[in-house]
């Protein structure tokens, strides 16, 4: 299978030249002038790759979204990894077969929202579906470990998986309205890269605070502290109503500094 997949891949490297020079059906003139205008525009992004780098380094609102989408999948993957261990918890005599078809439930659920979610959110809303979810996933995790019920159990960690979900989509699309153009792309990179490290982090926290106390209570407070955390952030960094560029016309070399509206707007 891997070999038909990648089969066609390996055969353009005999297909496709790498510069417009090596092709043989672009005369020497026009494969030159082709070569030189790809050259020109690579020198020109790179220059201001540069200083879109720099300038997204340097702000505050990025740096804010950065920490959202942190605390977001460190507590998201946290859940993750440690939804077995809470049902069996739960269910002592399950065997590993139920736990893992029991394991499911909530991502199926998580799914359907996310569909929904995707059908019908708007961004004009974006604010609200994402604050909201994540903070309904927070008190969630708090009351699965208060009681003791099964049933309720599975059904809070429907609504954690369900809040730890429904709107990732959405938040990575939240750059792309808020920044130019230019330096959206560099303002996801950094989001996704920094989830990728909270994905670590949040499952060693719930194993560190259940190890040091005992408890895996205090393990997954930690992660509804993580939940909680995002969810404000992201309410005070995601602007309300409609958005930036939906109103105004942004043009692409406009610097981030620029682009800063009241979040109330």
């Amino acid at each position: 299978m891997l070999t038909l997949e990648r089969g066609p891949a390996a055969g353009t490297v005999w297909v496709v030249r790498e510069h417009p020079t090596e092709v043989r059906w672009l005369g020497a003139l026009e494969a030159r002038r082709v070569q030189d205008l790809i050259d020109a525009e690579q020198r020109n992004r790179t220059a201001v790759a540069r200083s879109r780098y720099r300038e997204v380094l340097r702000s505050r609102i990025v740096w804010q979204l950065v920490a959202t989408y942190f605390l977001w999948f460190g507590a998201t993957f946290g859940v993750v990894l440690w939804l077995p261990t809470v049902i069996k918890n739960a269910s002592p005599s399950s065997s590993a077969l139920h736990v893992g078809l029991l394991s499911a439930i909530p991502f199926v659920v998580a799914l359907i929202a996310m569909l929904l979610w995707g059908r019908f959110g708007r961004m004009s809303i974006a604010r609200n579906g994402i604050a909201f979810s994540l903070a309904a996933a927070g008190f969630a995790i708090l009351g699965g470990q208060l009681i003791h019920n099964g049933t309720g159990q599975l059904l809070l960690l429907c609504v954690v998986a369900t809040g730890g979900y429904m709107a990732v989509g959405t938040m990575l699309a939240v750059p792309s309205v808020m920044f130019p153009e230019a330096s959206a792309g560099v303002v996801v990179a950094v989001m996704a890269t920094m989830g990728s490290v909270g994905g670590f982090a949040g499952p060693f926290l719930v194993g560190w605070l259940s190890q040091i106390t005992g408890s895996t209570l205090t393990g997954f407070a930690g992660l509804a502290a993580c939940f909680l955390a995002a969810s404000i952030l992201a309410w005070f960094t995601i602007p309300g109503g409609r958005f930036p560029m939906e109103a105004v016309a942004v043009e692409p070399n406009q610097s981030l500094s620029e682009t800063g509206v009241s979040k109330d707007a």
